[in-house]
């Protein structure tokens, strides 16, 4: 791999980072809360109903909320492209 291609692989990755970090801080707090607790922190559905204490339902629910709206601002974002 030349060090172009390098480069240019580093820029790609650097701004899909960025595109994700803005369209999680995008979220509202409860879903953004759910979804960091979830997929970064790897807690439990049950885990994260304890902490923010409410039923499992509404996190199924928030986590769902949160994961479409994610994805329209990634597509948004990136101009179309997912």
């Amino acid at each position: 791999m030349s060090g172009n291609t390098a480069w240019t692989e580093l820029r790609q990755t650097r701004r899909k980072r960025e595109l994700l970090r803005g369209c999680i801080e995008a979220l509202p707090l409860e879903y953004r809360e759910a979804l960091v607790m979830r997929e970064l922190q790897e807690l439990s559905y049950k885990e994260i109903a304890e902490v923010a204490s409410v039923p499992i339902g509404t996190i199924m629910s928030r986590l769902s909320r949160a994961r479409k709206r994610l994805e329209d601002c990634l597509t948004r974002r990136a101009g179309g492209r997912k």
